[in-house]
């Protein structure tokens, strides 16, 4: 409040995506949200972790979309990020509807390849959906006709050549340090 004036509410919810699965829906968050407070003006999102990543029940063989490294290439990797745009144009639709009229949208950065969890390569599922959410993105003005303006906000280069600020860094650094001892 200080910096800007206005009041800040986190309502995050880890785990959650935009259509394709995982522990609950972002349309839904928002709609808990502007129940909450229906004078929400503005927006501060991330997207391009589960959004992209969290495979879909109803596409066969999206499981396989952060294992491989060819995964923007193949129409079920496609889907998941299909859906996930789908859902954040009408969720862009909907912020209009009630008035909201900024979003910010910090896109995920390049995750360290592979990572540790399962030995994931989710570059390749982000190098493929960059380019289409930023357009969604930056779109958002001209399709609600000026309504709400969406402020795209791409984190790669700020993380690049930082592998060690990701979990899979810190895991090393604890080792190296307790090894050290």
């Amino acid at each position: 409040p200080e910096v800007t004036g206005q009041t800040w509410r986190n309502l995050a919810i880890g785990a959650a995506s935009m259509a394709s699965g995982g522990t609950s829906f972002i349309p839904d968050q928002f709609e808990r949200a502007i129940m909450e407070d229906p004078d929400i003006v503005a927006v501060v999102m991330t997207g391009g972790g589960n959004d992209i990543l969290v495979p879909s029940a109803a596409i066969p063989g999206s499981g396989d979309c952060k294992m491989v490294e060819n995964a923007g290439t193949l129409p079920q990797c496609q889907m998941i990020v299909d859906l996930a745009l789908d859902k954040a144009i009408e969720l862009m639709d909907r912020a209009v509807e009630v008035g909201i009229t900024d979003v910010v949208y910090f896109f995920y950065p390049e995750v360290p390849q592979p990572t540790l969890i399962g030995g994931w390569f989710p570059r390749a599922m982000l190098a493929y959906a960059l380019p289409r959410v930023r357009e969604v993105c930056e779109t958002a003005e001209t399709r609600t006709g000026g309504k709400l303006k969406c402020h795209f906000i791409d984190t790669i280069p700020l993380f690049r050549g930082h592998d060690d600020w990701f979990a899979a860094g810190h895991a090393v650094d604890v080792v190296d340090r307790q090894h050290e001892r």
